[in-house]
């Protein structure tokens, strides 16, 4: 299966914190070797320096770099570092911890990351992706890769990490959110990472808890886990109506 992850940032962007860390460990999970083998050690922040190095010196591969799993994932991200830009040229694919990253120049700083080339890109590419998984929201990176892959007839999965919780809405973007954002989600499939995150996606884009049911999918190791938050998020029907999966969850219609 060929899944494409869409982010904003992703390592050696260490500098956002939490999600870099989550979505990355994603997917490499999901390319984990069926021996369940370690491709590499963590790239922690105290060793950004060495991440690049170690980056910088290992050739690309062929898509999805040297997966021996089920799984070939591919990244598209920006080359924002927070004020600064990581040292990449635009386009330019790296292998990190065994994933095919492309990185791509953005033209808007935080926190809205406007990059025309991955947008164009994955306009080029979207179709040769069986899965496309994009994260967080409120930035042009990801609301543009929604528009993309509904205009392409692509349902994508959205993770929200937190992007569609109260605090999250100024009043420009309520007005946003009512006249074009909630029309875009709801046309998407999403997970969630807790019950909380999946409480507030029905708010704000549902809009009715009778119409959603919630899967708990902690059961197996990890690895299984990590998968299924992808395998069932996009093969099970459920008749029409709302669903929501987790690792703790995720909602689909």
């Amino acid at each position: 299966m060929k899944i494409l992850h869409i982010t904003a940032s992703y390592k050696p962007a260490f500098i956002y914190g939490g999600p870099i860390y989550s979505v990355a460990a994603l997917c490499e999970a999901l390319i984990k070797p069926e021996d369940g083998s370690q491709k590499s050690e963590a790239i922690s922040p105290e060793s950004e320096g060495e991440c690049r190095k170690s980056m910088d010196n290992e050739s690309p591969k062929s898509e999805g770099g040297s997966q021996k799993s089920n799984f070939k994932v591919t990244v598209y991200t920006t080359l924002a570092n927070g004020k600064e830009e990581l040292p990449y040229q635009n386009g330019e694919e790296k292998i990190v911890e065994g994933v095919s990253v492309q990185y791509f120049k953005r033209i808007t700083k935080d926190h809205s990351h406007f990059s025309p080339s991955l947008l164009w890109y994955l306009w080029k590419t979207a179709r040769q992706f069986e899965v496309i998984h994009i994260h967080a929201w409120w930035n042009l990176v990801s609301m543009g890769a929604v528009f993309i892959c509904l205009i392409k007839g692509i349902k994508p999965i959205v993770s929200p990490r937190g992007m569609l919780g109260d605090y999250t809405f100024s009043r420009g973007k309520k007005i946003f959110h009512q006249l074009i954002g909630k029309f875009l989600l709801k046309n998407c499939d999403f997970h969630a990472t807790t019950q909380m995150e999946a409480d507030e996606m029905v708010m704000q884009v549902f809009g009715d808890q009778e119409k959603v049911k919630v899967v708990d999918l902690m059961e197996g190791d990890l690895e299984e886990r990590v998968k299924n938050k992808e395998q069932r998020g996009i093969n099970n029907d459920n008749g029409g109506k709302w669903k929501v999966e987790s690792r703790e969850a995720a909602v689909r219609r």
